[in-house]
């Protein structure tokens, strides 16, 4: 096994251990003893690869993100370039399913991190997956499918209001089903970009 390997497993096994913990306790009841002993590796170890606690959320953050956006990105490949519906419709769905599948997680990951400065929560310029969706919508406008001046502040709109919904259909209702909740996003999301 090549260092590069060792090292990229040895992250790999802290992450997965912090990811279980967070899940079965929360993210309160997360601590270094505890992601070491869950990883099987000595305390030492993990400071070679996170600083603090805060740290390996972070990186938990990422890992979460860019998991999605694979996800859709690998979806996206598989459709016509020109499908710009389409494209916006899996892109919703997507956020959607990641979300439902990993409720507990996400929440703990980028909802409920009270305290922690160093934690960032909420939409930000620098958010990928955000990022993802303006770049989605910027094409579909400039093929002229969708009527959007500002696909950034578009991409904002949407992407908090998908947030917005899933939050309270799983906090507050969640009498509303799963298909019910794709369906009216696409067509909200439809709306918002005047696509014709």
């Amino acid at each position: 096994m090549t260092a590069a390997r060792n090292t990229a497993d040895k992250r790999g096994l802290l992450l997965d251990a912090a990811e279980r913990i967070i899940v079965n306790k929360g993210l309160s009841s997360l601590t270094v003893d505890d992601v070491t002993v869950a990883a099987g590796v000595a305390k030492g170890t993990f400071y070679l690869y996170f600083q603090s606690k805060s740290h390996i959320i972070a990186a938990l953050q990422e890992r979460v993100v860019e998991r999605l956006i694979a996800q859709q990105e690998l979806l996206l490949s598989r459709m016509p370039e020109d499908d710009w519906i389409g494209r916006l419709e899996t892109w919703i769905v997507e956020m959607i399913n990641a979300y439902m599948i990993n409720t507990h997680l996400h929440d703990a990951l980028f909802a409920h991190a009270p305290g922690d400065k160093d934690v960032q929560t909420g939409v930000s310029a620098a958010n990928r997956h955000l990022l993802t969706l303006s770049t989605l919508l910027s094409g579909g406008r400039d093929a002229g499918v969708f009527s959007i001046d500002r696909p950034k502040i578009n991409a904002v709109l949407l992407y908090g209001a998908l947030h917005g919904m899933l939050d309270y259909v799983v906090h507050h209702d969640q009498t509303i089903p799963q298909d019910t909740v794709i369906e009216e996003a696409c067509e909200f999301g439809r709306k918002l970009v005047g696509a014709h």
